[in-house]
C-alpha cells in the first residue's frame, strides 16, 4: 500500500451553487481563507449526494483541474487545461453568490 494520505474536507453550510458544483461535476471545497474559495474534482466511491464532510484520499482529488474564487480581485482561475464550457453555468451562478457579478 502507497503512503496516500486522507483528507477530511468540511463545508457545513453551502450554497446552491456549491450543492450543485459537487452533484453535478463532483467540485468540492478543498480550501478557504478570508481571500479565496478552491473547489476541486473529488472522487468518490459512494457516488456524489451532497455531504458536509467528505473523507478523500490524495490521489482521488484531481489538484490540476482546480477552480480558484479570488475575493480580492474578484477573479477566477481555472487551472490547468479545463474545460470551461461545461462548467460556465455553475461557475457564473457561483460569482453571483460570491457578488463578483450582478
Amino acid at each position: 500500500m502507497s503512503g496516500t494520505g486522507v483528507n477530511n474536507y468540511v463545508n457545513k453550510k453551502p450554497t446552491q451553487a456549491e450543492k450543485t458544483m459537487f452533484e453535478k461535476y463532483g467540485l468540492y471545497l478543498v480550501f478557504k481563507d478570508e481571500y479565496s474559495y478552491k473547489y476541486a474534482p473529488v472522487h468518490l466511491k459512494d457516488g456524489y449526494t451532497y455531504s458536509p464532510s467528505i473523507e478523500v484520499e490524495d490521489n482521488m482529488v484531481e489538484w490540476e483541474h482546480a477552480i480558484v474564487f479570488d475575493m480580492f480581485t474578484e477573479t477566477v482561475t481555472l487551472n490547468n487545461s479545463f474545460d470551461f464550457i461545461m462548467y460556465i453555468n455553475v461557475i457564473c451562478d457561483r460569482m453571483k453568490e460570491l457578488n463578483f457579478i450582478d
